[in-house]
C-alpha cells in the first residue's frame, strides 16, 4: 500500500498508537481531561453572583455633559454596590469594551446619548439598560441612540478556549513526545528498536506525526464543546 521506503514509518507510527490505547490513563489525560475542566469551569462561573457591570463614559463630544452623566451613574447603588463608572477617550473606551473590560461605554452628545454595547454579551445588555433606567430617575430627557457592536473575543469562552488549546498543545509536546523519549529509554527500548532496519528520521517523524494525529480529535472535542 505505501512505498517501501515509508514503511519502516508506518509501522512505528502503528506502533504508537498500539501503545496509546493500552493505556487508559493515557487517553482520560488527553481527551478526558480537557472536556471536564471545561464543563467543571463553565459551570462553576456560571452561577457566580452577579457583579456591578464598569460603565465608561467617553469625554467627547462634550465633556461637561460627559462629567455629568458619569456623576449621575456613581450616585445610583445596583444590588447594594455602586457601579464603576469612568471618563476615558472614545478610542480608550472602545478598546476596553472589545476586550471585556467595561460592559458599555456612552458617547453623550448635547441633547443624545449613545449606548455602545454588544448585544452577544448578557452583562453588556443588562449594563445599557440599567444606565438608561438611572438617566431616566435622574431627570435625564436626553434621546437615546443604541449603538450595536460585534466583536469576538469579549466573551469568558473566548479567552478560556484558546487557552485550554494552548495547554493541550503544550502537554502534548512534553507528555506525548518528551516524555515518551524518556519512558522508552528507562524501559530499554531503544535498544530493542535501534536492532531493527530503522532510520532514526524514521522514529522520530513517527512521533511526531502520531502526536499530530492525536490532536485532532483532541482539538476538535474542545472545540465542540466551547460551541
Amino acid at each position: 500500500m505505501f512505498p517501501q521506503r515509508w514503511q519502516p514509518l508506518m509501522r512505528l507510527i502503528e506502533a504508537r498508537f498500539r501503545e496509546f490505547f493500552r493505556e487508559p490513563e493515557v487517553i482520560f489525560w488527553v481527551y478526558g481531561f480537557p472536556l471536564v475542566l471545561a464543563i467543571g469551569l463553565g459551570y462553576a462561573f456560571s452561577n457566580t453572583k452577579p457583579k456591578p457591570p464598569d460603565v465608561d463614559v467617553a469625554d467627547g463630544p462634550d465633556k461637561a455633559r460627559a462629567e455629568e452623566v458619569a456623576t449621575h451613574l456613581r450616585a445610583e447603588r445596583w444590588k447594594d454596590e455602586k457601579l464603576k463608572v469612568e471618563v476615558l477617550p472614545e478610542k480608550q473606551c472602545k478598546d476596553r469594551l472589545t476586550m471585556g473590560k467595561t460592559s458599555l461605554y456612552l458617547v453623550v452628545h448635547a441633547k443624545k446619548i449613545e449606548y455602545v454595547y454588544d448585544p452577544a454579551r448578557a452583562d453588556s445588555v443588562q449594563a445599557r439598560y440599567w444606565a438608561e433606567a438611572i438617566l431616566s430617575r435622574q431627570g435625564d430627557a436626553s434621546a437615546i441612540v443604541p449603538r450595536e457592536v460585534s466583536e469576538p473575543g469579549s466573551r469568558y469562552i473566548d479567552f478560556l478556549l484558546p487557552g485550554l488549546i494552548g495547554m493541550n498543545v503544550m502537554a502534548g509536546g512534553l507528555f506525548g513526545v518528551g516524555f515518551v523519549l524518556v519512558d522508552m529509554r528507562v524501559r530499554k527500548l531503544f535498544k530493542r528498536l535501534m536492532a531493527t532496519p530503522m532510520r532514526h528520521s524514521d522514529f522520530l517523524l513517527s512521533l511526531l506525526f502520531a502526536r499530530l494525529l492525536f490532536l485532532l480529535p483532541e482539538m476538535t472535542s474542545l472545540l465542540c464543546v466551547g460551541y
